[in-house]
């Protein structure tokens, strides 16, 4: 975990497409603007198909632990699918057809987040965010792939060729199925009528309960208000409880933040740690009650059958430490006790059909 860069790109060897971070939060924000609360109102799994949906997530249509409110809203997107070739072009259950709104296709223009504030453009809302943002998210991916595996075997394309494909349009290639999600995290009460103020800021206490992310890698580009949490043991020797330490943002700073996921912390034996965090509300401010905090978090995944290790053999405090072997239909409190159906096939369960299921089990 941790920010990476402008230089970061350049010192593994590669190269990234210019990035706003301003431009992309601004055109998240008028993504949910922009539309209508009538229109925001997809399902995150689509009940004809299965498959795992694109578009608006409602307020509160998900949440890792059965009983527990995310005081939230969402938009998903991904590869750009061909509408005509609808039938033959999905091939799993995590591939489906992007659904904007129609605001998505209007200008821009004014960009007022940070450091390009007063600027504009021409561009969309699904340009900056389809298009631009998605190529950065899925080519720092690709980058990281590339360090990791140097670190691993001492080969800089070995996981490449294992994990990921040669061509971002081949058959189960990560670019094809990766998932992103723009985060509208609430602290208002706003447009909220049907609950009392002290109901709403009870329910409004988490973005996201305390989970780990399933994945490879875990990209971010968010606002500077803090809300990302990550669990920190005591240092040795201290004693004392596990702890809660609020992230310092510096996405102003044209940084992205990456978390390890749970794939990565197995296939390297838990040398990469894939950590424990959460999403706190945004606070209240003294002059200022409806904060809110945006963020863009890309799930970067290895190719769709790529097999995890057999879960029978991880040891038992891997499986209780990692939520991707936990049946979040059941959970009540965030914690991570080992669900039977988690991950399905047990020997060697496929990675995208247990992240599909894994999707299922978070819809509320």
């Amino acid at each position: 975990m941790g920010a990476v860069g402008e230089d970061d790109s350049a010192a593994q060897g590669g190269s990234l497409p210019l990035f706003s971070r301003d431009a992309a939060i601004s055109a998240a924000r008028a993504l949910f603007l922009r539309t209508e609360d009538d229109e925001k109102n997809t399902r995150s799994v689509n009940p004809k198909t299965g498959r795992i949906g694109r578009g608006f997530l409602p307020w509160g249509a998900e949440s890792g632990a059965a009983g527990h409110f995310e005081s939230k809203e969402g938009f998903a997107f991904g590869y750009d699918h061909t509408p005509a070739a609808c039938a033959s072009d999905l091939q799993n259950l995590m591939e489906e057809l992007n659904v904007w709104p129609d605001s998505a296709g209007e200008a821009l223009g004014a960009i007022a987040v940070g450091a390009s504030s007063g600027s504009t453009t021409s561009a969309s809302v699904r340009e900056v965010l389809g298009e631009e943002t998605l190529a950065v998210l899925n080519d720092v991916g690709r980058l990281l792939v590339r360090a990791y595996s140097l670190d691993f075997h001492g080969d800089e394309f070995r996981l490449v060729r294992e994990w990921l494909s040669d061509h971002p349009s081949a058959k189960g290639s990560p670019e094809r199925w990766n998932l992103t999600r723009v985060f509208r995290y609430f602290r208002s009460t706003k447009g909220r009528e049907q609950m009392d103020r002290e109901t709403a800021r009870k329910n409004a206490a988490f973005g996201s309960v305390p989970h780990t992310d399933w994945g490879l890698l875990t990209v971010i580009a968010a606002c500077d208000e803090p809300g990302l949490q990550l669990l920190q043991k005591p240092q040795d020797g201290d004693g004392g409880a596990e702890t809660y330490v609020t992230v310092l943002p510096r996405f102003h700073e044209g940084k992205l933040f990456v978390n390890c996921g749970d794939f990565m912390s197995l296939m390297s034996g838990d040398r990469y740690v894939s950590p424990r965090h959460r999403v706190l509300a945004p606070l209240p401010k003294p002059d200022q009650d409806d904060v809110e905090r945006t963020s863009i978090v890309h799930f970067y995944y290895p190719k769709y059958d790529v097999e995890l290790p057999p879960i029978e053999d991880q040891p038992q405090c891997l499986r209780e430490k990692y939520s991707v072997f936990a049946d979040q239909r059941e959970q009540k409190d965030g914690g991570d006790a080992p669900g039977a159906d988690a991950c399905g096939d047990k020997r060697n369960p496929i990675f995208g059909d247990t992240i599909a299921k894994k999707w299922t089990q978070v819809a509320r």
